[in-house]
């Protein structure tokens, strides 16, 4: 009997935990792509309003918005991008595999694995 790799796949753990690994790996890129620009915009904005506040006046020019401010939201571009692969490579690979989504998919993989490890914690018992 031949099998094909996309049965080996869903009959194996190595496509959950590749969903499951991707899927981490875009929420990190999210984390580093959208909360720390915003966090160093908003540092920004209050360093400019601190300025503004201790000169009594608009400052002229803005240290905060210079060249650095801008490396750092292009770096938060390079990181959402990866975070959109990541996302876009867990959903090929659970819709390849399983025919569902990334989510519903790792839940149906894990519910049959622990009836797997059920099936065969009866089955060593009754062997006694």
């Amino acid at each position: 009997m031949k099998s094909t790799l996309r049965k080996v796949l869903a009959d194996s753990h190595v496509a959950p935990i590749a969903i499951t690994l991707l899927l981490a790996r875009c929420f990190n890129e999210v984390i580093f792509g959208s909360i720390l620009p915003i966090a160093y915009s908003i540092l920004g904005a209050i360093t400019f309003l601190m300025t503004a506040i201790a000169e009594r006046e608009f400052p002229l020019f803005s240290s905060s918005f210079g060249g650095s401010f801008l490396m750092r939201l292009s770096e938060g571009l390079f990181h959402l991008i990866s975070a959109a692969t990541c996302t876009a490579a867990a959903w090929l690979l659970s819709k390849w595999v399983y025919g569902l989504g990334p989510l519903p998919s790792l839940q149906i993989a894990w519910s049959e694995r622990a009836r797997r490890s059920n099936a065969s914690s009866l089955e060593d018992g009754a062997c006694r």
